[in-house]
Protein backbone atom coordinates (compact mmCIF):
# COMPACT_ATOMS: atom_id res chain seq x y z
CA UNK A 1 0.00 0.00 0.00
CA UNK A 2 2.35 2.32 1.04
CA UNK A 3 4.61 1.52 -2.13
CA UNK A 4 1.79 2.55 -4.45
CA UNK A 5 1.01 5.52 -2.71
CA UNK A 6 4.68 6.94 -3.25
CA UNK A 7 4.00 6.11 -6.69
CA UNK A 8 0.80 7.99 -7.13
CA UNK A 9 2.52 11.11 -5.27
CA UNK A 10 5.17 11.74 -8.30
CA UNK A 11 1.99 12.20 -10.38
CA UNK A 12 -0.12 14.22 -7.83
CA UNK A 13 2.63 16.81 -7.51
CA UNK A 14 2.19 17.45 -11.09
CA UNK A 15 -1.12 18.69 -10.71
CA UNK A 16 -2.13 19.17 -6.97
CA UNK A 17 -1.18 22.53 -4.69
CA UNK A 18 -1.46 22.36 -0.83
CA UNK A 19 -3.88 24.85 0.96
CA UNK A 20 -5.01 25.35 4.39
CA UNK A 21 -8.72 24.28 4.40
CA UNK A 22 -12.07 26.06 4.96
CA UNK A 23 -15.55 24.93 4.77
CA UNK A 24 -18.46 26.32 3.89
CA UNK A 25 -21.10 23.16 4.50
CA UNK A 26 -18.17 20.91 5.77
CA UNK A 27 -15.33 21.14 6.78
CA UNK A 28 -11.32 19.76 6.94
CA UNK A 29 -9.29 20.43 9.59
CA UNK A 30 -5.46 21.64 9.34
CA UNK A 31 -3.66 20.72 11.95
CA UNK A 32 -1.84 23.59 13.90
CA UNK A 33 -4.85 24.54 16.37
CA UNK A 34 -6.63 21.52 15.93
CA UNK A 35 -7.90 22.59 12.11
CA UNK A 36 -4.61 21.77 10.54
CA UNK A 37 -3.59 18.93 8.37
CA UNK A 38 0.02 18.18 8.86
CA UNK A 39 1.92 18.68 5.70
CA UNK A 40 4.01 15.28 5.81
CA UNK A 41 4.85 13.34 8.69
CA UNK A 42 1.60 13.46 10.33
CA UNK A 43 -0.78 10.25 11.08
CA UNK A 44 -2.18 10.86 7.46
CA UNK A 45 -0.32 9.64 4.51
CA UNK A 46 0.70 12.33 2.33
CA UNK A 47 1.00 12.77 -1.31
CA UNK A 48 3.89 15.23 -2.12
CA UNK A 49 2.22 17.62 -0.24
CA UNK A 50 -1.01 16.26 -1.15
CA UNK A 51 -2.68 15.18 1.71
CA UNK A 52 -4.82 11.81 1.49
CA UNK A 53 -7.75 12.97 4.00
CA UNK A 54 -9.07 10.42 6.66
CA UNK A 55 -11.97 11.10 9.03
CA UNK A 56 -10.17 13.21 11.49
CA UNK A 57 -9.53 15.70 8.65
CA UNK A 58 -13.50 16.83 9.01
CA UNK A 59 -14.60 18.78 11.32
CA UNK A 60 -18.14 17.41 10.65
CA UNK A 61 -19.57 14.15 10.44
CA UNK A 62 -22.16 14.95 7.50
CA UNK A 63 -20.58 17.22 4.94
CA UNK A 64 -21.82 18.80 0.97
CA UNK A 65 -19.17 19.80 -1.16
CA UNK A 66 -19.40 21.41 -4.30
CA UNK A 67 -18.18 20.10 -7.38
CA UNK A 68 -15.94 23.08 -9.47
CA UNK A 69 -18.56 21.14 -12.81
CA UNK A 70 -21.63 22.06 -10.28
CA UNK A 71 -22.27 18.56 -9.06
CA UNK A 72 -22.54 18.12 -5.49
CA UNK A 73 -21.14 15.25 -3.04
CA UNK A 74 -21.96 14.53 0.32
CA UNK A 75 -20.41 12.52 2.77
CA UNK A 76 -21.74 10.54 5.82
CA UNK A 77 -18.76 9.90 7.65
CA UNK A 78 -20.88 7.64 10.52
CA UNK A 79 -22.52 5.93 8.09
CA UNK A 80 -19.74 4.73 5.93
CA UNK A 81 -21.48 6.23 2.61
CA UNK A 82 -22.18 9.24 0.24
CA UNK A 83 -24.48 11.27 -2.21
CA UNK A 84 -22.87 12.07 -5.61
CA UNK A 85 -25.37 14.26 -7.50
CA UNK A 86 -24.06 14.95 -11.10
CA UNK A 87 -24.57 18.44 -12.53
CA UNK A 88 -27.23 17.11 -14.71
CA UNK A 89 -29.09 15.61 -11.84
CA UNK A 90 -28.13 11.73 -11.99
CA UNK A 91 -28.10 10.59 -8.11
CA UNK A 92 -26.99 7.39 -6.65
CA UNK A 93 -24.84 6.18 -3.21
CA UNK A 94 -22.03 4.46 -2.36
CA UNK A 95 -20.07 3.26 -0.01
CA UNK A 96 -16.65 5.03 2.03
CA UNK A 97 -14.18 2.79 4.16
CA UNK A 98 -11.04 2.83 5.53
CA UNK A 99 -7.62 1.11 4.20
CA UNK A 100 -5.12 0.06 6.49
CA UNK A 101 -3.34 3.31 6.96
CA UNK A 102 -6.72 4.51 8.13
CA UNK A 103 -7.05 6.80 5.50
CA UNK A 104 -10.30 7.43 3.63
CA UNK A 105 -11.40 5.35 0.57
CA UNK A 106 -14.40 6.46 -1.74
CA UNK A 107 -15.93 3.44 -3.94
CA UNK A 108 -17.68 4.70 -7.46
CA UNK A 109 -17.89 3.11 -10.33
CA UNK A 110 -16.73 5.22 -12.95
CA UNK A 111 -16.61 4.21 -16.73
CA UNK A 112 -13.32 2.62 -16.66
CA UNK A 113 -14.58 0.09 -14.03
CA UNK A 114 -11.79 0.89 -11.27
CA UNK A 115 -13.91 1.64 -8.58
CA UNK A 116 -11.40 3.16 -5.07
CA UNK A 117 -10.67 6.98 -5.13
CA UNK A 118 -8.77 8.39 -2.18
CA UNK A 119 -9.72 12.10 -1.42
CA UNK A 120 -6.40 14.39 -1.64
CA UNK A 121 -6.74 17.69 0.01
CA UNK A 122 -6.27 20.55 -2.59
CA UNK A 123 -6.72 24.48 -1.65
CA UNK A 124 -9.92 24.75 0.14
CA UNK A 125 -11.38 21.00 -0.62
CA UNK A 126 -10.22 17.76 -2.06
CA UNK A 127 -10.12 15.94 -5.51
CA UNK A 128 -10.96 12.06 -5.84
CA UNK A 129 -8.26 10.31 -7.49
CA UNK A 130 -7.54 7.18 -8.77
CA UNK A 131 -4.26 5.87 -9.82
CA UNK A 132 -5.26 3.75 -13.07
CA UNK A 133 -8.55 6.41 -13.27
CA UNK A 134 -9.97 8.15 -16.28
CA UNK A 135 -9.92 11.84 -16.50
CA UNK A 136 -12.89 13.49 -15.09
CA UNK A 137 -15.13 14.24 -17.90
CA UNK A 138 -17.69 16.84 -18.13
CA UNK A 139 -20.87 13.96 -17.55
CA UNK A 140 -19.98 14.21 -13.92
CA UNK A 141 -17.04 11.03 -13.57
CA UNK A 142 -15.39 11.76 -10.46
CA UNK A 143 -11.51 11.02 -11.05
CA UNK A 144 -9.88 14.32 -10.54
CA UNK A 145 -13.11 16.81 -10.02
CA UNK A 146 -12.11 19.40 -7.71
CA UNK A 147 -14.45 19.64 -4.63
CA UNK A 148 -14.91 22.41 -2.54
CA UNK A 149 -17.26 23.31 0.31
CA UNK A 150 -20.70 23.53 -0.79
CA UNK A 151 -22.56 26.75 -0.45
CA UNK A 152 -25.93 25.58 -0.01
CA UNK A 153 -27.80 22.19 0.72
CA UNK A 154 -27.80 19.15 -1.96
CA UNK A 155 -31.86 19.07 -2.62
CA UNK A 156 -33.12 16.24 -0.74
CA UNK A 157 -33.43 12.62 -2.69
CA UNK A 158 -34.72 9.07 -2.23
CA UNK A 159 -34.99 6.60 -4.37
CA UNK A 160 -38.70 5.99 -4.08
CA UNK A 161 -38.82 9.30 -5.26
CA UNK A 162 -39.24 7.39 -8.94
CA UNK A 163 -42.15 5.60 -7.96
CA UNK A 164 -45.43 6.08 -9.78
CA UNK A 165 -46.12 6.56 -13.72
CA UNK A 166 -44.61 8.84 -15.75
CA UNK A 167 -45.15 9.84 -19.54
CA UNK A 168 -43.93 12.49 -21.91
CA UNK A 169 -45.27 14.76 -24.61
CA UNK A 170 -45.17 12.21 -27.09
CA UNK A 171 -47.46 9.78 -24.94
CA UNK A 172 -44.11 7.37 -23.90
CA UNK A 173 -45.02 6.22 -20.74
CA UNK A 174 -42.90 4.28 -17.94
CA UNK A 175 -43.83 3.15 -14.52
CA UNK A 176 -40.81 1.94 -11.71
CA UNK A 177 -41.15 0.55 -8.81
CA UNK A 178 -38.08 0.73 -6.77
CA UNK A 179 -38.97 -2.11 -4.03
CA UNK A 180 -39.57 -4.55 -6.67
CA UNK A 181 -36.60 -3.04 -8.65
CA UNK A 182 -38.67 -2.82 -11.99
CA UNK A 183 -39.89 -0.54 -14.51
CA UNK A 184 -42.74 -0.90 -17.83
CA UNK A 185 -42.45 0.85 -20.91
CA UNK A 186 -45.28 1.53 -23.10
CA UNK A 187 -45.76 3.44 -26.22
CA UNK A 188 -48.99 4.79 -28.86
CA UNK A 189 -48.25 2.45 -30.62
CA UNK A 190 -49.46 -0.14 -28.84
CA UNK A 191 -46.18 -2.15 -27.37
CA UNK A 192 -45.42 -2.62 -23.55
CA UNK A 193 -42.69 -4.39 -21.90
CA UNK A 194 -41.25 -4.27 -18.55
CA UNK A 195 -37.49 -4.85 -16.98
CA UNK A 196 -35.07 -4.80 -14.00
CA UNK A 197 -34.01 -1.72 -12.81
CA UNK A 198 -29.95 -1.56 -11.48
CA UNK A 199 -28.51 -0.10 -8.86
CA UNK A 200 -24.77 -1.76 -8.69
CA UNK A 201 -24.79 0.91 -5.00
CA UNK A 202 -21.55 2.67 -6.77
CA UNK A 203 -22.29 6.34 -6.65
CA UNK A 204 -24.06 6.20 -10.05
CA UNK A 205 -27.62 5.56 -8.91
CA UNK A 206 -30.85 3.47 -10.78
CA UNK A 207 -30.90 2.79 -14.32
CA UNK A 208 -32.34 1.18 -16.51
CA UNK A 209 -30.54 -1.52 -19.20
CA UNK A 210 -31.52 -2.80 -22.60
CA UNK A 211 -30.41 -0.79 -25.57
CA UNK A 212 -29.52 2.34 -24.42
CA UNK A 213 -28.11 2.20 -20.55
CA UNK A 214 -30.85 5.53 -18.71
CA UNK A 215 -30.41 6.88 -16.22
CA UNK A 216 -33.65 8.66 -14.91
CA UNK A 217 -32.75 11.98 -13.61
CA UNK A 218 -35.29 13.55 -10.80
CA UNK A 219 -36.42 16.81 -10.81
CA UNK A 220 -35.72 18.06 -7.16
CA UNK A 221 -39.85 18.94 -6.35
CA UNK A 222 -40.10 14.84 -7.46
CA UNK A 223 -42.88 15.94 -10.10
CA UNK A 224 -40.81 15.73 -13.32
CA UNK A 225 -37.82 13.46 -14.62
CA UNK A 226 -35.27 13.30 -17.87
CA UNK A 227 -33.88 9.68 -19.00
CA UNK A 228 -30.07 10.73 -19.79
CA UNK A 229 -27.81 8.16 -21.08
CA UNK A 230 -24.50 6.94 -20.01
CA UNK A 231 -21.28 8.46 -20.20
CA UNK A 232 -22.66 11.49 -21.69
CA UNK A 233 -23.45 9.44 -25.24
CA UNK A 234 -25.99 10.70 -27.56
CA UNK A 235 -29.81 9.32 -27.28
CA UNK A 236 -30.63 6.85 -29.73
CA UNK A 237 -32.11 8.80 -32.89
CA UNK A 238 -35.13 6.51 -33.07
CA UNK A 239 -35.82 7.15 -29.27
CA UNK A 240 -39.47 8.23 -28.08
CA UNK A 241 -38.36 8.03 -24.55
CA UNK A 242 -36.69 11.60 -24.80
CA UNK A 243 -37.35 15.01 -23.25
CA UNK A 244 -39.05 15.72 -19.92
CA UNK A 245 -41.83 13.30 -18.24
CA UNK A 246 -44.11 14.27 -16.16
CA UNK A 247 -45.32 12.69 -12.83
CA UNK A 248 -48.79 10.81 -14.88
CA UNK A 249 -48.43 12.81 -17.95
CA UNK A 250 -49.64 15.82 -15.72
CA UNK A 251 -47.92 18.86 -17.34
CA UNK A 252 -50.45 21.67 -16.83
CA UNK A 253 -49.75 20.52 -13.05
CA UNK A 254 -46.19 20.55 -12.46
CA UNK A 255 -44.46 22.99 -15.44
CA UNK A 256 -45.43 26.68 -16.76
CA UNK A 257 -45.10 25.47 -20.33
CA UNK A 258 -45.87 29.46 -21.42
CA UNK A 259 -42.59 30.50 -20.35
CA UNK A 260 -40.64 27.47 -21.28
CA UNK A 261 -37.33 28.05 -23.08
CA UNK A 262 -34.05 26.46 -24.28
CA UNK A 263 -30.78 28.03 -22.84
CA UNK A 264 -27.10 27.60 -23.49
CA UNK A 265 -24.26 28.51 -21.02
CA UNK A 266 -20.63 27.02 -20.86
CA UNK A 267 -20.62 24.45 -23.58
CA UNK A 268 -24.31 22.93 -22.34
CA UNK A 269 -27.72 23.12 -23.16
CA UNK A 270 -30.63 23.41 -20.73
CA UNK A 271 -34.39 23.28 -21.09
CA UNK A 272 -36.18 25.27 -18.65
CA UNK A 273 -40.29 24.05 -18.47
CA UNK A 274 -40.99 27.50 -16.32
CA UNK A 275 -40.38 25.40 -12.84
CA UNK A 276 -37.53 23.50 -13.39
CA UNK A 277 -34.11 22.82 -15.27
CA UNK A 278 -33.08 20.24 -16.85
CA UNK A 279 -29.56 19.48 -19.27
CA UNK A 280 -30.38 18.29 -21.94
CA UNK A 281 -28.19 15.18 -23.35
CA UNK A 282 -25.50 15.21 -25.44
CA UNK A 283 -26.32 15.13 -29.06
CA UNK A 284 -28.45 18.02 -29.73
CA UNK A 285 -27.89 21.65 -30.80
CA UNK A 286 -30.04 24.62 -30.85
CA UNK A 287 -31.35 25.85 -33.49
CA UNK A 288 -31.89 30.01 -34.84
CA UNK A 289 -35.49 29.25 -33.67
CA UNK A 290 -34.03 28.73 -30.19
CA UNK A 291 -35.74 25.13 -29.83
CA UNK A 292 -32.73 21.67 -29.30
CA UNK A 293 -32.76 19.29 -32.23
CA UNK A 294 -31.27 16.00 -32.57
CA UNK A 295 -29.35 15.48 -36.05
CA UNK A 296 -32.53 14.21 -37.80
CA UNK A 297 -34.19 17.50 -36.68
CA UNK A 298 -36.43 16.03 -33.85
CA UNK A 299 -37.50 17.91 -31.12
CA UNK A 300 -35.95 17.27 -27.20
CA UNK A 301 -39.20 17.93 -26.22
CA UNK A 302 -42.74 17.44 -27.85
CA UNK A 303 -45.94 19.31 -28.18
CA UNK A 304 -48.27 18.83 -25.06
CA UNK A 305 -51.21 20.72 -26.67
CA UNK A 306 -52.72 17.66 -28.07
CA UNK A 307 -54.80 14.78 -26.48
CA UNK A 308 -53.07 12.31 -23.24
CA UNK A 309 -51.96 9.04 -24.40
CA UNK A 310 -54.01 6.74 -21.41
CA UNK A 311 -52.43 3.73 -21.46
CA UNK A 312 -55.35 2.51 -19.65
CA UNK A 313 -57.42 2.49 -22.48
CA UNK A 314 -55.35 0.08 -24.67
CA UNK A 315 -54.31 -1.94 -21.17
CA UNK A 316 -57.54 -2.32 -19.16
CA UNK A 317 -57.54 -0.27 -15.53
CA UNK A 318 -54.78 -2.29 -14.04
CA UNK A 319 -51.99 -2.02 -16.69
CA UNK A 320 -49.37 -1.28 -14.10
CA UNK A 321 -50.09 -3.98 -11.35
CA UNK A 322 -50.53 -6.88 -13.75
CA UNK A 323 -47.70 -6.27 -16.31
CA UNK A 324 -44.14 -5.73 -13.44
CA UNK A 325 -43.43 -9.18 -14.97
CA UNK A 326 -40.35 -10.97 -12.87
CA UNK A 327 -41.12 -12.08 -9.75
CA UNK A 328 -42.94 -9.14 -8.83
Amino acid sequence: MKSWKKYLALLLALVLALGLTACGSGTVDDGDDGNDVPDDGGSNSSFSGGQILSDEDFETDVSVWQGDDGGQLLLDLPNGCYTYRTWYGRVGTGSLYHDNDGDLVLEYGDLSGENDYYLIQEGSGFRPFHLNGEEGGEWGELNGLYFGPAQGEMPEYDASMLDGVWQNALGYSLAFDTQRMRAIECDINDTMGSGALYDKADGRGIFMGGAEILYPCVSADGNSLVLMPDGGAARDLDSRSTGVFYRNGDAASYADLANAAYEASDGRIWYYDGVSYFAVPAGYTLDEDGLARDEDGKLFTGDWSGERYDPAAVWGANWVEENWGGNG
